[in-house]
């Protein structure tokens, strides 16, 4: 079957996906392949169960006051904790939680309020013949929860139409144009030209404080402007210090060790360094990762020093195809603490997101 998908996939996909969603790629479809993997994955409903346990314990656990006070206190914008409260009702379009899968079990690596991928891998697995109308529909009920007073709808990012992930933003605005928004894409450097016209704002930018979006901030905090993902939904679910607190509050198996650097012996982390992946605070993707594998003892004590958060390395699992093993991890995207999608990420090389040619979104079937 990997054959057939391959050249099915060489052959057929890029035409197939411009008849059925696009009718203007001119200028993206090039990229769809640096993207998209033609490569599947078959997981256990026993494991997809498990997984829902888990996101319902963890969205059960970030909606308790005792979650909600700590994670003020650490909130680095000056806020009320009322309005914090407030907009933590506010959940983020398209959170992830990912995970690398073996032997039918399943360890978080993170949790993601700016996750892409979602509406990519649907077109991948409809193209291979899954039905993927439920999986619209909950997009369709994520964006009008994110956006209940308006279907003016900006995209925003840095640098937008040079984004790897532009294609899909282009996915987004059809799909939403066809159930009656208005959706139009603007870069951060020239949010301020819209003035009153901006109402609601699909937010894909990484900087997840608005530490350097000065003008996104004062609309958030004010009220102004609708924004999804925002700054609190960040800090409540993906600031990652925050997973070896919900360890502390949720007993599982799906969790890694994980915490400050600091916490550890630097002598013994050297000696122990390869049982662990070292993250910075605020990062996305594999942006400041470090394999303890492969790391010196010099850069360990340059991101000791830098505070970094350490993780218990869980080996990804690999599926081989033409002499290569193509690891892979799963993205669950969950909404109001139900899985709702699910998708492999393709890759070679030590983190997600290397590896060329079929690196990228596959698809999933659960049986």
């Amino acid at each position: 079957m990997t054959e057939e998908n391959i050249k099915k996939y060489d052959n057929e996909f890029e035409n197939w996906l411009e008849k059925n969603h696009f009718n203007f790629l001119e200028d993206s479809i090039h990229n769809i392949k640096s993207i998209t993997s033609p490569l599947g994955l078959r997981l256990k409903k026993e494991l997809l169960a498990h997984i829902q346990e888990f996101v319902s314990q963890v969205y059960k656990e970030i909606q308790s006051d005792d979650y909600l006070r700590r994670s003020h206190e650490s909130f680095p914008l000056e806020m009320s904790f009322e309005q914090f409260v407030e907009l933590s009702k506010k959940e983020s379009l398209l959170t992830s939680f990912d995970f690398h899968t073996k032997d039918n079990q399943a360890k978080l690596i993170e949790i993601n309020t700016n996750a892409s991928g979602y509406l990519m891998s649907c077109a991948l697995a409809e193209f291979f013949g899954q039905d993927i109308s439920q999986a619209q529909d909950h997009l369709l009920a994520s964006f009008q929860s994110a956006f209940p007073k308006s279907i003016d709808l900006t995209i925003v990012d840095e640098n937008i139409k040079d984004q790897k992930m532009f294609i899909e933003f282009l996915m987004y605005q059809k799909f939403l144009q066809s159930e009656g928004y208005s959706v139009d894409f603007v870069d951060t450097l020239k949010i301020k030209s819209l003035g009153t016209k901006l109402r609601n704002v699909y937010n894909r930018s990484t900087d997840f404080y608005f530490e350097d979006q000065k003008y996104f901030l004062e609309k958030y905090l004010s009220n102004k402007v609708t924004i999804s993902p925002h700054p609190v939904s960040y800090h409540l679910w993906a600031e990652k210090n925050q997973l070896s607190y919900l360890q502390e509050k949720i007993s599982s198996d799906l969790f890694l060790k994980s915490g400050s650097i600091l916490n550890l012996d630097f002598e013994e982390l050297v000696k122990s360094r390869k049982s662990y992946f070292f993250k910075p605070r605020n990062s996305f993707g594999s942006k400041g990762v470090y394999s303890g594998k492969s790391i010196s003892k010099k850069k360990l004590e340059e991101i000791y020093n830098a505070n970094y958060l350490y993780q218990e390395l869980a080996t990804p699992d690999a599926i081989d195809y033409d002499s290569v093993k193509w690891k892979y991890d799963v993205r669950v995207y969950v909404r109001a603490g139900e899985v709702i999608w699910a998708a492999p990420r393709f890759f070679k090389g030590q983190v997600t997101g290397g590896g060329g040619l079929y690196s990228g979104y596959g698809h999933l079937i659960w049986d």
